[in-house]
C-alpha cells in the first residue's frame, strides 16, 4: 500500500499546487520523497 501511495504522490502534488494552502516545505518534502522512487520520477516528468 505504501509503494502504491508513493506512485500516486505526483498527482497529489499537482492537485495541491493548484491551491495556495500547501506549505512550501511540505511540497519540497514530497518532491524529495518522489525523487527517491524512480517510477515516481518518471510519472512526475510525464505529467508536469
Amino acid at each position: 500500500m505504501q509503494k502504491r501511495m508513493g506512485d500516486c504522490s505526483f498527482l497529489k502534488l499537482k492537485m495541491l499546487r493548484k491551491t495556495d494552502e500547501f506549505p512550501k516545505k511540505q511540497e519540497n518534502d514530497l518532491i524529495n520523497l518522489t525523487k527517491q522512487n524512480y517510477k515516481c520520477r518518471l510519472n512526475i516528468e510525464l505529467h508536469l
